[in-house]
């Protein structure tokens, strides 16, 4: 039984630094061993964002160029876009390979985080523990599964820029040492907007090794990185305004806001320490929250037992600050009903440093109370055992749609996101009959849903129910009157059913949305023609001209739309044009000659008939007789 007495912690801090770091990497990599083989990209952003996205793709001087100047989604992240580029050039639509990229970035910010840590801290069980939970927590599982998670990459640098940071705190704070702290805060801010929260880190880390004592150089500084944040905050707004996903129209009242912010809270720290329900969509609530006083209380009670021990502790403290302060733009997003969903794993990714902190300092609390050494040391191990295995099996939960989206419904079958994107997947694999039940189901979730309207519309549309299609449309349309695809949709539709009204007023509202888009305006104009609009034909096609000016198909229809409203000369010149091409040549002939006869030109009239004839148009006899009249009388 001499085992039972020796002191493993002792044991433990003998281990070297650098076997303990090896050990956490190489655990990591079993853990998310599963995408190695057989992954999908994920219907949820990775089209848009990776294998749909043109600047991706097709990857450019040009896109490179746009990736800079132009916002993606509602989000700018132009270093995210050429990283993606850069994988889709060297592995084309190999799901796994980005997917083993991303594991690499996630180990190399274990790798980083380690040694930051051991910056801060001397104990070696909180360090490794706190790095990795890092590494194995379920929690991250979603930051390496989904590959539209830049984040990741923007911790790379946010980790970097600390790194870089420690050494111009331990080089007497030679200003130029913080250029490279810079750079990197700008180069993560380029990958994902929330690296706004780097100051975070460099603040914790100030006051950290300052003993959390202020000085003038800690004041000087937190305010230089605050207007950092600011700059890149007040840009992040201007940027999302563009697009992306919000709550538009969705009236919470301030006693809810607290409600969820609550529940946010709440729901955080349980998924910590019981990570068995995880989802990778939790969509903010529809109604008000049952037991409202209860979650409110307990989330107060929470944050102010965890005040108290900051007080008290300075471990406790340092981890409580890093936990709030890196998720503080997750709860804002939750309060402020930004999102359409209220809280998300992946914004844990770095809080999660100061929930293993805050467990460490805690049950060390207990060790000098009711615990041992040992047991401290035994929980932490099966906890992180635990954690292992529970990351293990999620892992394959990311693999493709199917898996991710069943799995989200068996944590919340009321989950309207999920049943749309399940809805989704069965209509890529043509299994429509399926593809409407979750569409109808995300409907009656939530009827206010646009995105579930246009996907049911756009399954009626497969299935040549075009009627119902357009109903469909016409929601997810009057729900949000800015949807594009709900329009282009539709205008499909009522083409297809001869609902010309409907089409027109569709088409000009995508001409409004992309003004330069030469196929809308095409469009118009062959509905203006088909509905003998002939005015609004010459109208648009003259604004057709300005982006298209050799564009003869709508030359051609200028032309008729001229000879209709009987304005022969300028019809003649346009005529000319289209006797070029080589469909319906006898045709454009024929009217040549008709116009040329009515401005006097019969010689011209005669010979454009005639032509006309050899090409195989029947001509009027009558006509052509008046004309050889007409033509012998002048001469």
């Amino acid at each position: 039984m001499n085992f039972l007495n020796k002191d493993y912690i002792k044991i433990f801090n003998q281990i070297e630094t650098h076997k303990l770091l090896v050990a956490i990497l190489i655990i990591t990599v079993v853990v998310f061993s599963p995408i190695f083989s057989g992954s999908e990209f994920l219907t949820y952003d990775d089209n848009w964002y990776i294998y749909e996205n043109e600047n991706v793709i097709n990857f450019s001087w040009d896109a490179f160029i746009d990736m800079f100047s132009s916002p993606l989604g509602g989000q700018y992240s132009p270093l995210g876009e050429v990283y993606n580029a850069l994988l889709y050039l060297l592995f084309g639509n190999n799901a796994s390979a980005f997917k083993i990229v991303a594991l690499t970035v996630h180990l190399f910010n274990v790798f980083l985080l380690f040694h930051i840590l051991k910056n801060l801290f001397c104990d070696k069980l909180l360090i490794s523990l706190a790095v990795l939970l890092f590494a194995i927590h379920p929690m991250q599982v979603e930051t390496i599964g989904w590959l539209s998670v830049m984040f990741r990459n923007a911790v790379f640098f946010m980790f970097l820029g600390y790194f870089f940071y420690f050494k111009y705190l331990n080089d007497n704070y030679k200003k130029y040492k913080l250029i490279p702290v810079i750079v990197c805060y700008v180069l993560a801010c380029l990958f994902k907007e929330q690296a706004i929260l780097f100051p975070v880190g460099v603040v914790l880390i100030n006051m950290h090794k300052s003993g959390f004592k202020v000085n003038k150089r800690i004041v000087l500084e937190t305010v230089f990185w605050g207007i950092m944040a600011l700059i890149f905050g007040l840009f992040t707004i201007k940027i999302m305004r563009t697009g992306g996903p919000s709550l538009a129209g969705n009236t919470i009242s301030l006693e809810e806001k607290f409600g969820v912010l609550s529940k946010t809270i709440l729901e955080y720290h349980y998924n910590f320490l019981f990570p068995l329900d995880l989802s990778f969509s939790y969509p903010y609530p529809l109604v008000k929250l049952n037991n409202f006083s209860l979650i409110v209380t307990s989330a107060l009670m929470l944050i102010g037992f965890s005040l108290f021990f900051t007080i008290k502790n300075k471990i406790f403290r340092f981890g409580f600050l890093w936990l709030f302060g890196f998720l503080s733009l997750s709860l804002a997003l939750s309060f402020f009903s930004i999102r359409d969903t209220y809280m998300a794993d992946r914004y844990v990714y770095i809080a999660i440093v100061g929930f293993s902190v805050l467990l460490y300092s805690i049950l060390r609390k207990f060790n000098k109370t009711v615990l041992s050494k040992n047991l401290v040391l035994s929980i932490l191990l099966g906890f992180s055992t635990f954690c292992a295995i529970v990351s293990f099996n999620r892992v394959s939960v990311f693999k493709d749609n199917k898996s991710l989206w069943t799995d989200a419904l068996k944590v919340n079958p009321q989950n309207q996101y999920a049943n749309n994107s399940l809805g989704f997947y069965y209509r890529k694999a043509n299994n429509f009959e399926k593809a409407e039940h979750f569409y109808k189901k995300a409907i009656e979730i939530d009827s206010s849903y646009f995105l579930a309207h246009n996907n049911l519309g756009y399954v009626y549309v497969k299935q040549k129910k075009y009627r119902k299609a357009i109903f469909h449309f016409t929601k997810a349309i009057t729900i949000n009157q800015h949807y594009k695809n709900a329009y282009e949709n539709r205008a499909f539709a009522a083409k297809k059913v001869n609902e010309v009204e409907l089409l027109l007023l569709d088409l000009r509202k995508l001409i409004k949305f992309e003004p330069d888009n030469i196929n809308y305006r095409k469009e118009l104009v062959e509905v203006l023609f088909q509905k003998k609009d002939y005015s609004g034909v010459i109208s648009e096609a003259i604004k057709l001209l300005q982006h298209d000016s050799s564009n003869r198909t709508i030359l051609s229809y200028m032309a008729r739309s001229y000879f209709h409203l009987k304005k022969y000369k300028e019809a003649i010149p346009l005529i000319t044009n289209a006797t070029k091409s080589e469909k319906n040549k006898g045709y454009y002939f024929f009217i040549r000659s008709v116009s040329y006869y009515q401005t006097g030109n019969l010689v011209n009239a005669l010979k454009d008939v005639q032509s006309a004839q050899k090409l195989g148009y029947k001509v009027d006899s009558n006509y052509l007789n008046l004309i050889i009249r007409e033509v012998k009388k002048s001469q």
